[in-house]
């Protein structure tokens, strides 16, 4: 079994994983960020990480099969929900279509409860 070390000031890096040094540098660097003790040009670098990170977190499905794929559907009902319930979720550019997933789950839970209130 493997032992969990408490991490301290006086950890060596080498005896730290990769994650767990990702996690720390990254707990520093959003402690310290808008102090003055970094130069404009790091900020504005660790403010592009910051939004790469953000956008490789996103899941996206294209085209009404993507549709499908979520919601495990027939075409018919992918291109139904495309044109009602998840349609903010939905870019189209020309004939290219384009899915935010986790926007589309989260539209199509809320329609779900707001039925469910209307059965009541």
């Amino acid at each position: 079994m493997e032992t969990i070390q408490q991490i301290t000031k006086d950890t060596p890096i080498v005896m730290m994983t990769l994650g767990q040094l990702e996690e720390h540098l990254a707990e520093y660097l959003t402690a310290h960020m808008k102090t003055a003790l970094f130069p404009k040009p790091l900020l504005d670098l660790l403010d592009k990480y910051v939004l790469i990170e953000e956008r490789k977190s996103k899941r996206y499905e294209h085209g009404v099969a993507g549709i499908k794929r979520i919601f495990n559907c027939s075409y018919p009902t992918a291109h139904k929900l495309m044109n009602t319930i998840i349609k903010p979720a939905v870019f189209r550019q020309g004939r290219v279509i384009v899915t935010d997933v986790d926007l589309a789950l989260k539209l199509f839970q809320e329609s779900k409860q707001i039925k469910s209130i209307k059965d009541m």
